[in-house]
């Protein structure tokens, strides 16, 4: 019933248009034609009169009078709805139910109910463990690390070498900067890091498997595994990076 409804009251757009342009056009006019009668009537008697020099000036100014307050007020109000409606902004966001008509926000819910089952019926059924990154079911219960769903691997290694660099650039006094400069390899900047008692103290052999395990990851070209990810997570854990990579 309720579709049966709209279809009545649906118009064609072009229609609509022609009626209001139509209505406009003929409250004009009527209005223009009452406006006239008065000073036509002053015209006739003044004739009547023998006085219609003097009557006839008068309805002339008072005529541009009424022309010019009336262009005053016009632009006035049209001044003032221009300002009003740039307060309005260019994204109109509705915030409550009253702000649409009920039909839309009868669609948008459905629209919304629609998006939320094919999400729901998208998603994976279980864990992913795909080389290159992570993901988990959101009721998951072995999320580890609290690392978001989607993260890429590749982005977090490429990201950690530039991190070091730059503070470990920062870090290294004006001495070692000014004999180096900002030229060295990560695992140059270490080095110079720990000899400086920068980081964390641990043995050469660990610091290399770390350094080993980072280039292994960089710059092999293969998909990172979850397994190497985490290994370089922990390493990372363990021989650096609070001083600077926070």
């Amino acid at each position: 019933m309720m579709r049966k409804t709209e279809k009545v009251f649906k118009a064609p757009k072009m229609l609509l248009k022609w009626f209001y342009s139509a209505s406009f056009a003929l409250f004009f006019i009527l209005l223009l034609a009452f406006n006239v009668i008065t000073p036509i009537d002053t015209i006739v008697q003044s004739k009547v009169a023998n006085n219609l020099a003097f009557n006839a000036i008068v309805i002339i100014m008072s005529c541009v009078v009424f022309a010019v307050f009336s262009l005053i007020a016009y632009s006035t109000r049209i001044f003032v709805l221009r300002v009003h409606i740039q307060d309005i902004p260019k994204k109109y966001i509705p915030t409550h139910d009253k702000d649409l008509p009920v039909v839309a926000l009868r669609e948008i819910r459905k629209a919304f109910k629609e998006s939320e089952t094919i999400r729901n019926n998208s998603l994976p059924n279980q864990d992913i463990q795909h080389p290159g990154m992570f993901y988990r079911k959101e009721d998951s219960s072995n999320t580890q690390m609290g690392l978001l769903n989607g993260l890429i691997y590749e982005d977090i290694i490429n990201t950690f070498g530039a991190r070091v660099r730059e503070g470990g650039f920062m870090l290294l006094d004006s001495e070692t900067k000014k004999r180096f400069g900002d030229k060295l390899t990560l695992r140059e900047y270490i080095h110079q890091m720990k000899v400086h008692h920068l980081l964390p103290p641990t043995s050469e052999a660990s610091t290399k498997t770390f350094i080993d395990h980072y280039e292994k990851l960089r710059f092999s070209g293969k998909t990172i595994s979850e397994r190497d990810f985490f290994m370089f997570l922990n390493f990372f854990g363990e021989h650096t990076m609070d001083s600077f990579a926070s």
